[in-house]
């Protein structure tokens, strides 16, 4: 059974992760690998559950996990979208919001030196 798996890996396929801040409150994070690529009408489908484009008698893949992690990151004010052509690869874009500490939860520098 063929598996696709970004963190198995058994198709030996190159795979990148790239960070890059937009501002100081948001994240722009992508994953690329060298695949066989999603066909454009089908990036919208990817997120929906239970929506697999690949038959599953080919692919071990439920058709949970992006519409999860779609979830996850617009539950917490980010965004998810794929890029991606057959026969040129997948990146999965996301941004997200960075997470800073309130000014009252940062250690007392002053306070700790005069122990």
């Amino acid at each position: 059974m063929k598996d696709s798996s970004f963190l198995k890996n058994k198709n030996k396929r190159i795979n990148f992760l790239f960070f890059k801040f937009l501002s100081k409150t948001k994240i722009k994070i992508s994953v690329e690998d060298n695949g066989p690529g999603i066909a454009p009408e089908y990036h919208e489908k990817i997120f929906e559950i239970f929506q697999a484009i690949h038959d599953r008698n080919i692919s071990d893949s439920t058709g949970i996990g992006l519409s999860i992690v779609k979830k996850i990151i617009e539950e917490n004010g980010g965004k998810i979208w794929v890029e991606s052509f057959p026969g040129k690869g997948t990146t999965f874009k996301f941004t997200f919001p960075t997470v800073q500490k309130p000014a009252n939860l940062l250690p007392d520098v002053t306070r700790a030196a005069n122990l």
